[in-house]
């Protein structure tokens, strides 16, 4: 079986750049600072596509519905403009394996590579929030009660071609979602 590993858990250190755009974003919206301080867990990882890969029936372009892994992953946004991204520890394994009859079916498994907590900074300039750590830069946006952020060709997923017979990866953006507890 050939595994490709896409790191859930480690989901702020592997996006390269979040790129946040809001279509009401105008020099008047909120400048206040204060609606974002506080925690905001990731509560979706939506991909392009969508596919069922835990074999419930449902197909979900959400990973953290289809999957049991990185469930906690959160952000703490502190009055002074320090943070933190804190992670359950987490990575989603995404594959193909096949049964005994070689027909092509989808797999996931959560691998444990313990937790971590990273130090960041922050800043918010109109609807724009602007997350640094020393690995990257983390840009979101908020929009409504949630924070966005879009990562454009941040995830190798596997896809059974038609009829079952072989597969092949192709590469997809991921939106991200934060919402505030």
């Amino acid at each position: 079986m050939i595994n490709k590993i896409c790191k859930l858990g480690m989901l702020m250190l592997s996006i390269l750049l979040f790129n946040g755009c809001s279509s009401d974003d105008d020099d008047s919206n909120n400048n206040d600072s204060t609606g974002i301080v506080g925690t905001w867990k990731i509560t979706s990882l939506t991909l392009e596509s969508t596919t069922d890969w835990n074999q419930d029936g449902v197909a979900n372009p959400n990973l953290l519905e289809e999957t049991s892994c990185s469930l906690n992953d959160f952000f703490i946004f502190n009055a002074d403009g320090t943070g933190e991204v804190v992670s359950d520890g987490f990575s989603i394994v995404l594959d193909v394996d096949q049964d005994v009859d070689f027909n092509n079916y989808y797999t996931f498994e959560c691998v444990d590579y313990s937790g971590y907590t990273l130090d960041s900074t922050w800043t918010q300039e109109g609807n724009s929030v602007t997350v640094v750590t020393v690995v990257e830069t983390i840009v979101l946006s908020l929009e409504s009660n949630d924070l966005i952020g879009i990562s454009e060709d941040s995830f190798q997923v596997p896809k059974i071609f038609s009829g079952g017979i072989g597969w092949d990866y192709v590469i997809e953006d991921s939106i991200t979602t934060l919402t505030k507890i």
